[in-house]
């Protein structure tokens, strides 16, 4: 089921994970760190150039890390501040 926020209802979902300075229980959990810096450069690249618009606080607090379906994620959080990129 498909939800939309509008401007009186803000509809949320619980993300289950670590925060990146947790590393002993990303350790823990089997999640290779050196993987989770590559995911980010991909995202933000991706972000950037291929769908134009930033992310503008990316800060370790609004990124979790897990386990998902076997493969290691990393999960962006907090997107209420974004800015659309000029092409």
């Amino acid at each position: 089921m498909l939800l939309n926020s509008t401007k009186r209802v803000l509809v949320m979902e619980y993300i289950d994970g670590v925060h990146l300075d947790e590393s002993d229980k990303i350790k823990k959990l089997g999640i290779n760190s050196k993987r989770l810096g590559t995911i980010f450069s991909n995202m933000i690249v991706k972000m950037i150039h291929k769908d134009g618009y930033v992310h503008a606080d990316p800060h370790s607090g609004n990124l979790m890390a897990r386990k998902y379906k076997g493969k290691d994620q990393l999960v962006l959080l907090d997107h209420g501040l974004y800015k659309e990129l000029d092409a």
